[in-house]
């Protein structure tokens, strides 16, 4: 029992210590110290200009790819008015038990 207890406040020590560290130290490196945002927002009055590659359209495996439906895409049946109401039709048996009071039952 008691190497049982030993064993395991040495692991609680050792996650401790390990959580304190991670959590802790100075060396480890943080989302600001890699990423940055150097290059990501332009300046005020600057506009973003990628350099997209267009030839990706000329190129034969884009040329040759096939349509295999119809376009434009014919609108369908889009589901249930209201999704959430009862898929079950209402029998008889609903209908008087919803209409029981809790005087008839005697409570």
């Amino acid at each position: 029992m008691t190497r049982t207890i030993l064993l395991l406040v040495l692991l609680l020590v050792i996650a401790g210590g390990g959580g304190w560290w991670y959590f802790f130290s100075s060396s480890g490196s943080t989302l600001a110290q890699v990423g940055g945002s150097e290059g990501f927002v332009p300046a005020a009055g600057e506009r973003l200009n990628p350099n997209i590659p267009t030839t990706l359209f000329s190129d034969p495996r884009f040329t040759e790819l096939k349509v295999y439906g119809k376009v434009p895409v014919e609108p369908g049946v889009v589901g249930r008015e209201n999704p959430f109401a009862s898929i079950f039709p209402k029998t008889a048996v609903t209908e008087e038990a919803s209409e029981v009071s809790p005087s008839d039952v005697g409570f």
